[in-house]
């Protein structure tokens, strides 16, 4: 049996070389390649430290209306982020490809393909894929809109530019502070407690903006940025595989 496999998000250096290892591999006729196949526009950015690929792509909404949301796609070694809440919007998640392990407020909710997740404003939570050998991929919708899109084209370009540590968090500490300070209104850890990081962010979040340091910076947030140093899909390689003895 042949089967068509699409490599995508491949990472550059600022001098154009190819990160090794990065990318990752969707068959063609799976429902996220086919997602993105059919917007080859859409501008994928890619972590090369955690190997997390997001694009941003239309989709329909429960009401029929097309809407923009954001396109995930994790490996399944994945731990997922920190367990977090967001003070202020509710997060839509929908399974599109594998499933994954959702924590809310301590309880562990399976969801797999095709299934929805709503987690309201102020739920701890984390997630990570169940699978552990493929690819798993989701569509996310923040309601109302907050700043995760700026914040994470912010982080995963410094990665982009080994600004930071093996788990993919800025390795500068008041680069810390200045992305927490900026996200004291709309994204929090639950560990330390919310409150001492609202005071930590309000003590320092001033001096690390004196010190030259942002929590979204607009190099990163540009789709030039990631035209450049991420292989989009109208560069992508296409691979042929066959399985089995079938010529």
């Amino acid at each position: 049996m042949n089967t068509t496999n699409i490599l995508i998000g491949r990472s550059f250096t600022a001098d154009g070389l190819p990160m090794e290892g990065s990318g990752v591999l969707l068959k063609r006729n799976s429902p996220t390649a086919r997602l993105l196949l059919a917007q080859q526009d859409t501008v994928i950015i890619a972590n090369p430290v955690t190997k997390e690929y997001g694009a941003a792509v239309l989709v329909k909404n429960k009401h029929g209306k097309e809407v923009l949301q954001g396109l995930g796609i994790i490996p399944p070694a994945s731990v997922g982020p920190p367990p977090h809440i967001h003070p202020s919007y509710d997060e839509i998640f929908t399974v599109l490809e594998g499933s994954f392990d959702f924590l809310l407020n301590g309880k562990t909710l399976r969801i797999g393909e095709g299934e929805t997740i709503v987690v309201k404003k102020g739920t701890a939570h984390t997630f990570k894929p169940a699978a552990t050998d493929s690819v798993c991929s989701f569509l996310l919708e923040a309601d109302p809109p907050g700043k995760l899109n700026e914040v994470i084209r912010t982080i995963w370009g410094l990665a982009l530019d080994g600004k930071t540590n093996a788990k993919g968090q800025p390795n500068d500490f008041w680069q810390g502070i200045a992305i927490g300070h900026e996200l004291a209104d709309d994204t929090l850890f639950v560990s330390p407690p919310p409150f001492v990081q609202k005071l930590l962010f309000k003590w320092f979040g001033k001096t690390a903006t004196k010190k030259g340091y942002k929590g979204i910076y607009d190099t990163y947030t540009a789709d030039d940025f990631w035209k450049k140093r991420v292989e989009q899909l109208a560069t992508a390689s296409v691979q042929k595989l066959t399985y089995g003895n079938e010529r």
